[in-house]
């Protein structure tokens, strides 16, 4: 540990301990060291051990929006909780720990993150990571909250594994939906290759067949190559009239490019969460992504007080503006906001962040019956008068079926002209997706 990360560390533990802040969290200056989301001066005053939140995801490498928009949403809901007293008057403090997008570098930084901090809940971490993550947080007998999509958490049977996002079956019947609305009749497919039991393609191919659309190609690409003419070439074949991909920013500008020298960029795309990611819209240019790009996001930023809580917290937390939140919520932000609340009543009900204890608890705050209740500082004040809350939070309905899974609506977003909005085009119901692929 060098003698700057050394001064970081005790600089931080020192202002968690006294509590003497401004409004805000507290930016970690490097990776590994917890980010304290604390109480005002004349805040509340916390007792005993912080309770710590793992937030694992890639902050750094291909996929650093993924980690950039959860540690965003993480940090609101931490300022809210700590602005409320804390989880049994306990402070919340998020650590900060990178996967970077691989299995193989994950582990012994999940490793130390447990053994160091000893942390009541991990939150985040992708399909990229989860495999390798969920036995170590299983030995540990933490709970994992994770957004992987992976189809083998259909029907998952892992007491300690929650879903925060929905699966990639209904990621892909909601790009069937949207090029169907669109009028496409054909289509391609064009995906990044080598992700973990990545069957978007295939279900995407399935539902849209199902509407009446035909795919007429199915291509998949390596990441980082110098040129993908060849790919692009191919899934042009027959003139499809949209082309469905899930490209990540770091290919985005070659294969975009690759697209105006084959076609001169006369397509129409379908994208997913990857192509939503503001880094995406600076590699390619908001001109472009604007005019050809429409991208599937998991809620939608909407109205209501749950959203509206979000970001008012999400903009105080980050320092940003109401309309930067919004393209946040659109990233994913809620979702994980949404996680560390449910994480954090769960705790609250029990009386411990014991992991033993609160696990159990999880659908005891999230689901019906009880009153709803938009916000940690409600949910809290409701289970102090020993009520039962179902939250309902700023991505939706946050209801765990039998498997720890959660289903919800989609949008169809476009990036502004200028790069800096994110307009709701269309949005495709729950009730919809289970229609058209069930």
């Amino acid at each position: 540990m060098t003698r700057t990360h050394r001064k970081s560390v005790r600089t931080m533990w020192t202002l968690t301990f006294s509590a003497v802040l401004s409004v805000g969290v507290i930016a970690a200056t490097c990776l590994g060291v917890a980010d304290a989301a604390v109480a005002h001066r004349s805040g509340p005053r916390f007792h005993g051990a912080p309770v710590h939140f793992d937030m694992t995801n890639s902050y750094t490498g291909t996929y650093a929006s993924f980690g950039a928009a959860a540690w965003a949403g993480a940090k609101a809901a931490a300022y809210d909780i700590n602005k409320a007293g804390g989880i049994n008057g306990h402070q919340l403090v998020l650590d900060k720990t990178d996967d970077y997008g691989d299995p193989v570098d994950a582990v012994p930084a999940q490793k130390k993150e447990i053994a160091t901090n000893h942390p009541s809940v991990l939150i985040g971490e992708s399909t990229l990571t989860v495999f390798a993550l969920e036995p170590i947080t299983d030995h540990a007998g933490i709970p994992n909250f994770t957004a992987a999509g992976s189809l083998n958490f259909d029907h998952n049977r892992n007491p300690l594994l929650w879903r925060i996002t929905p699966s990639d079956s209904q990621l892909a019947a909601a790009m069937a939906v949207e090029g169907h609305n669109r009028g496409c009749k054909t289509g391609a497919i064009l995906f990044q290759a080598g992700t973990p039991d990545n069957q978007l393609a295939p279900d995407l191919k399935r539902v849209f067949s199902r509407l009446g659309g035909k795919i007429l190609t199915l291509q998949f690409f390596a990441l980082n190559q110098t040129s993908y003419l060849s790919e692009v070439e191919k899934s042009l074949t027959g003139h499809p009239q949209c082309i469905f991909v899930d490209i990540p920013a770091t290919n985005a500008a070659t294969i975009m490019n690759n697209y105006r020298e084959v076609n001169g960029l006369n397509d129409q795309f379908i994208g997913t969460t990857l192509t939503a990611a503001v880094t995406f819209t600076k590699a390619v240019g908001a001109t472009v992504v604007h005019k050809h790009l429409v991208s599937l996001q998991p809620g939608s930023t909407g109205s209501g007080p749950a959203v509206k809580t979000f970001l008012h917290d999400y903009a105080v937390a980050n320092g940003v503006s109401r309309k930067t939140a919004i393209v946040g919520a659109q990233a994913g932000a809620n979702y994980v906001y949404d996680a560390v609340n449910i994480a954090a009543l769960a705790m609250d009900y029990a009386g411990t962040s014991n992991p033993k204890v609160w696990n159990k608890d999880v659908t005891k705050v999230s689901n019906a019956p009880g009153q709803i209740v938009y916000t940690y500082p409600k949910g809290l004040q409701l289970l102090k008068g020993h009520k039962k809350i179902n939250y309902t939070g700023a991505a939706g309905p946050d209801t765990y079926n039998q498997y720890h899974n959660e289903f919800g609506s989609w949008s169809a977003t476009q990036v502004s002209a200028t790069g800096k909005s994110v307009k709701t085009l269309n949005a495709i119901s729950a009730a919809e997706l289970k229609k058209v692929s069930s």
